[in-house]
């Protein structure tokens, strides 16, 4: 395919559609490497798409691996803007949670269970994404290993291996004899 930029309007806009039909298969598999998950891939990679276009007419590119490199730039920074935007919301959400295995005892006790629990949701935020994934799931959604194996689609050793690791660098970063 050429990339020449002919005058012509319907000549790019061809070009385009051409070009994005060369190289979805290309950004959805590095999509899906991103995510992990199908459906999300493909809504990542429409909405590079979305933004590649916006600037395709006016931008400069030289050759085929500029474009394609541009493309997965801004696949990676979309999958960047999602994981911050999930982020505010689980912090903003964190805020007004219930925790029913919290409020139970006399006032002093629930104050304490209270408190440990947010120095425990801030140091998962120092742990590897993974880890910090499957120990949110484990000490605040109170899931089972098979269960979060099944809801990320990874096997159970894995979950597992990530789970004692991130005890281990917990234990690190909270007081030896906090209770996990």
């Amino acid at each position: 395919m050429s990339l020449s930029r002919p005058n012509d309007d319907q000549s790019i806009l061809w070009n385009l559609q051409e070009l994005l039909k060369e190289e979805q298969n290309t950004c959805a598999w590095y999509a899906f490497s991103l995510t992990h998950n199908e459906a999300d891939a493909q809504d990542l990679v429409q909405t590079s798409f979305l933004k590649f276009i916006r600037v395709f007419p006016a931008a400069k590119f030289t050759n085929r691996v500029a474009i394609r490199a541009y493309l997965k730039q801004i696949i990676f920074r979309q999958f960047l803007d999602g994981l911050r935007a999930r982020k505010r919301e689980n912090e903003a959400l964190q805020d007004y949670a219930y925790e029913p295995r919290l409020a139970a005892g006399s006032p002093v006790d629930v104050a304490e269970r209270m408190e440990n629990a947010s120095l425990l949701r801030k140091a998962i935020e120092l742990l590897p994404v993974g880890q910090a994934q499957v120990a949110r799931m484990i000490y605040f959604e109170f899931m089972q290993v098979n269960q979060i194996a099944a809801a990320i689609n990874r096997p159970e050793g894995t979950i597992k291996r990530q789970l004692q690791l991130a005890r281990e660098k917990l234990k690190q970063i909270l007081d030896p004899d906090f209770e996990l």
